[in-house]
Parts: C-alpha cells; sequence; structure tokens
C-alpha cells in the first residue's frame, strides 16, 4: 500500500497498521457525495464478492443520508407551514 500512487497517505497509514484499503463512492441520484473506506491490517485482496458487498452497502449508506436529508428538509417545510397559518389565524382574529 506505500507503493500504491492512490492511497492519499501512505506514511501515515503505516504508521497506524493500515495494510489495505478498499474505497468505494457513496452515490446520490448519480452524484458521488462521499467515500465509503475499509481498512485492514493484513495486506489482501478484497475479492468480487466483497467489494460488491460494499458497493451495496455504500449505496444503501447513500439512499439513508438522501432520506435524512429529505426528511429534515420536510419537517422544517412543514414547521414553516404551521407557523404561517397560526399567524394568519392570529392576524384574523385582531
Amino acid at each position: 500500500m506505500v507503493n500504491d500512487p492512490r492511497a492519499q497517505y501512505p506514511k501515515q497509514a503505516k504508521t497506524e497498521g493500515v495494510a489495505s484499503i478498499l474505497s468505494v463512492p457513496i452515490p446520490v441520484k448519480g452524484t458521488v457525495i462521499g467515500v465509503m473506506r475499509l481498512y485492514t491490517s493484513e495486506p489482501r485482496r478484497f475479492s468480487d464478492n466483497e467489494t460488491e458487498l460494499v458497493c451495496g452497502l455504500a449505496e444503501m449508506s447513500g439512499i439513508a443520508i438522501d432520506n435524512a436529508r429529505m426528511y429534515d428538509y420536510l419537517k422544517k417545510d412543514h414547521e414553516n407551514l404551521i407557523t404561517e397559518v397560526h399567524r394568519w389565524f392570529d392576524y384574523g382574529n385582531m
């Protein structure tokens, strides 16, 4: 891993005991929003099945993050709507 040009911080990884890294993108609706990385202390090659599993987990993570963002947006929108309705009723009761 220390000699792999794709490794971001090879010296620090070696110091921390990282021997192998599997990095996969976290996609949301066709856009990469992050990276999921797995580190091992032993040098190894990840199998196609392991890589496929981690890619699936990254995709599910992207869906969960997107759902959490949407929930937060809808919750704030709902709270704003309730506030507006209360202001309209208060205005009508003057």
